[in-house]
C-alpha cells in the first residue's frame, strides 16, 4: 500500500482533481476525483489498457464517445429499492440514464478492437422494457400522462368536464351580476381557472 506521505509527495488528490474536470458526467468526476493507484501490475496495464482503448476510440468516432444523458441516479434508486416513492423527474432522469448507457454500449460492442471495454460492458444490463415504460407514462415535463393507466385519463377527463362546467357557470354569474363585479374597463367579465 503506498503510504500517505508518498501520496502527499505525487500530489495525488490535486492530480485527481484535475483529471475530475475532464469528466463528462458528474458521476465520473466524483469516481475521478476518489482515483486509487492501483495496487498491482496486472491492475495497472488493466487501467492502460482501458485508456489506450477510450483514447483511440475517442480519436476515431466521430464525436468521440457519447454520454448524453446518463446522470446521477443512485439516490432514486435507492428509494426505489425500499420502495420509496419517485417523482417525475428522477423517473425520466432513470429513464434517459438507461438510454444513453445504451447508446453507450452499442458504440462499444460495435467495435472489434476494444476487448478490455467490451469485458467491462459486459454485464451492464440496459432495461429498454423500462425505460420505454417510464416514457409511455412521464410527460417530458415530469408530469404523469394519462397513458398512464385508463382509470387516470377517466379522471382527469371528469375533472376537465367540471371545471368546464364551474367555469361556464361562474361565467354567467359574472355576466349576469350587477356592475361591481364587472371590470370597469370592460362591460364583460372574464374568469380565469387555472389548472391545478
Amino acid at each position: 500500500m503506498i503510504q500517505a506521505e508518498t501520496l502527499e509527495l505525487l500530489e495525488w488528490s490535486r492530480l485527481c482533481q484535475h483529471l475530475a474536470t475532464f469528466a463528462a458526467t458528474k458521476l465520473g468526476a466524483i469516481a475521478a476525483r476518489h482515483l486509487k493507484i492501483p495496487t498491482s501490475r496486472a491492475e495497472t496495464l488493466n487501467l492502460l489498457a482501458q485508456t489506450q482503448e477510450v483514447y483511440n476510440l475517442e480519436g476515431r468516432l466521430a464525436g468521440g464517445l457519447s454520454f448524453d444523458g446518463i446522470g446521477d441516479i443512485g439516490e432514486a434508486l435507492e428509494r426505489a429499492a425500499l420502495q420509496g416513492i419517485l417523482t417525475g423527474a428522477e423517473l425520466l432522469a432513470i429513464a434517459t440514464t438507461l438510454a444513453g448507457a445504451r447508446n453507450l454500449r452499442r458504440t462499444i460492442d460495435n467495435q472489434t478492437d476494444v476487448p478490455v471495454l467490451s469485458d467491462l460492458i459486459s454485464d451492464l444490463r440496459t432495461y429498454p422494457e423500462i425505460e420505454q415504460e417510464i416514457y409511455r407514462c412521464i410527460n417530458d415535463d415530469g408530469k404523469v400522462s394519462e397513458r398512464a393507466s385508463p382509470k387516470l385519463a377517466d379522471i382527469r377527463s371528469k375533472q376537465k368536464q367540471v371545471r368546464d362546467r364551474v367555469y361556464e357557470m361562474l361565467q354567467k354569474f359574472c355576466n349576469a351580476s350587477p356592475m361591481p363585479f364587472r371590470s370597469r374597463s370592460s362591460p364583460n367579465a372574464t374568469v380565469d381557472l387555472s389548472s391545478p
